[in-house]
């Protein structure tokens, strides 16, 4: 569908402001009240020719930041996942093997790392 200059800048940023936007640009037409388009999302560098340079830049800035959000939530779902491993590793030592786990902790720590003698 043909869209001015205007109301696709407009768009543009009406749609990178949305809780659930998914990084990508799509016709206006697009929900069901308006007719369901379905052609695919807009290329950038076709945003970029036909919007303002504000426009483009939110267009970045939230895709960057759904970028960050994913990267965040693959990241503690690994530390989840290590935590849990730990978790269950130290579950299953027996109370000397605890101890002696304590004991290392401690003399890496506090012995053989080095550390200011007035803070550390």
């Amino acid at each position: 569908h043909f869209v001015c200059n205007d109301c696709l800048t407009n768009h543009v940023k009406a749609e990178t402001d949305k809780p659930d936007f998914d990084g990508n640009i799509y016709c206006p037409y697009r929900s069901l009240a308006m007719g369901g388009c379905e052609s695919s999302a807009y290329l950038g560098c076709l945003i970029a020719r036909h919007t303002s340079q504000e426009a483009f830049h939110a267009l970045e800035q939230g895709r960057l930041a759904l970028r960050e959000k994913v990267n965040s939530e693959k990241m503690q779902r690994g530390f989840d996942e290590l935590l849990e491993i730990e978790k269950r590793k130290w579950a299953e030592m027996s109370r000397i093997e605890v101890k002696i786990a304590d004991a290392k902790k401690h003399i890496i720590e506090k012995i053989l790392t080095l550390s200011c003698p007035r803070c550390g």
